[in-house]
């Protein structure tokens, strides 16, 4: 391996003759020019009679490894985490760069996420939002809560439980238990029956 210096074992390291040895090459016309890195030594402002074979001359090799990171609590899909000096290496020998980590927080099946709030959907029946009932619901770490349920619920009604949503900077939001009524596919000649009476007698149309 070459430590960096892209020539290969013995090689002899000479002045860029692209550059001049300055590393860099200037383009533009009259007073206005913008300095660009030398192609030809990358930068470096000399260039070795042999180049390494394993970087091929650039002084840097791509490989694979494993880092363990720290994930915050209460991190949103955007949220960066910077790992000092473990980015690419810096030009002529300078300081590595910084690896900086995006996360993208995955969906979940059960909960969706309103900033700290959870949003939980569950679905009732028609006996239970008419009648009434209580529902048991899985918190985030799974524990379960009792939501009583009070006759007359709509659907899309929300009820809160509070501090079980997502904990973050030292503040937790709520779960919100939004229900939903589900309704049969198809009834039995006594179920209709029996709705169509119920129907006429609440003075429903259908």
């Amino acid at each position: 391996m070459c430590r960096g210096s892209g020539a290969a074992p013995g090689a002899q390291i000479r002045p860029c003759g692209e550059c001049s040895g300055r590393g860099v090459i200037s383009f533009g016309q009259g007073s206005f020019a913008v300095n660009r890195p030398c192609p030809v030594c990358v930068g470096r402002g000399s260039v070795p009679s042999e180049r390494c074979g394993a970087c091929r001359g650039t002084g840097e090799a791509r490989a694979r490894r494993t880092v363990s990171i720290a994930v915050p609590a209460g991190a949103e899909s955007g949220t960066k985490v910077r790992l000092r000096g473990q980015g690419g290496k810096g030009a002529a020998g300078g300081q590595a760069g910084d690896l900086v980590i995006t996360f993208e927080v995955q969906s979940d099946r059960f909960y969706k996420r309103e900033g700290l709030d959870l949003i939980a959907i569950v679905p009732i029946n028609v006996a239970q939002a008419t009648l009434g009932s209580r529902i048991s619901v899985k918190t985030l770490d799974a524990k379960k809560v009792a939501i009583r349920i009070p006759p007359g619920t709509s659907a899309g009604r929300r009820f809160k439980v509070t501090g079980q949503g997502i904990e973050k900077d030292g503040k937790r939001g709520d779960l919100l238990v939004e229900v939903t009524i589900t309704v049969p596919e198809s009834l039995s000649e006594a179920q209709e029956k029996a709705m169509r009476e119920f129907a006429d007698a609440s003075g429903l149309k259908y």
